[in-house]
């Protein structure tokens, strides 16, 4: 403007944004990709901060837990999910990571607030700044459905034992390195 109010020119500017959209773009991506992953492997990651008492996670980590992803929550409010051993268990792994440094890893069961049960796996580790403990932060694992399969194993091996124990013939498996098992009834023929 000139000294009587009049546009007297135009100053402007101009830059180059062809590096931050693609550098946005890679982030998209990259996010993406974190997303799908913890997905696929039924994983979640979690940060906790003792000074707000807030533990804050992904999106697989709110599935998990069956809590909307805006719900930050308390860490005394999460330990209500579990029963009192897991509860507990979690509640001093946490002290001993913010007070002395120390990982964790609990597995335990989980119910949802709709009820839900699951088997997870829980990791976490501190978070130093300045040579102070800030935070955890870790993973939640939603391992139900290996625990089942695993249950199942055990079912058919309890059951494949009672047989073999119970026949009257006798029955050995072997390898190069030698005998593996063999029911009573083979050994009694030793």
């Amino acid at each position: 403007y000139n000294r009587s109010g009049e546009v007297a020119g135009c100053l402007g500017m101009a830059a180059d944004m062809t590096e931050r959209r693609e550098a946005e773009a890679a982030l998209r991506a990259n996010r993406d990709l974190l997303r799908r992953t913890q997905k696929m492997a039924q994983v979640g990651g979690w940060t906790y901060d003792p000074t707000t008492d807030t533990l804050t996670g992904t999106e697989e980590t709110y599935r998990i837990y069956g809590v909307p992803p805006d719900d930050d929550l308390a860490l005394e409010e999460s330990l209500r999910l579990y029963p009192p051993d897991t509860a507990d268990e979690l509640r001093n792994a946490a002290k001993q990571c913010l007070e002395q440094g120390r990982p964790f890893d609990v597995e335990g069961r989980l119910r949802t607030p709709d009820g839900t049960v699951r088997w997870i796996r829980i990791q976490g580790e501190p978070r130093w700044t300045n040579g102070e403990i800030t935070r955890m932060v870790g993973t939640v694992q939603d391992r139900t459905k290996h625990h089942k399969i695993e249950q199942r194993l055990r079912e058919q091996s309890a059951w494949l034992r009672s047989i073999t124990e119970t026949v009257s013939g006798g029955i050995h498996r072997s390898t190069k390195d030698g005998l593996v098992y063999a029911n009573q009834a083979f050994l009694d023929l030793l």
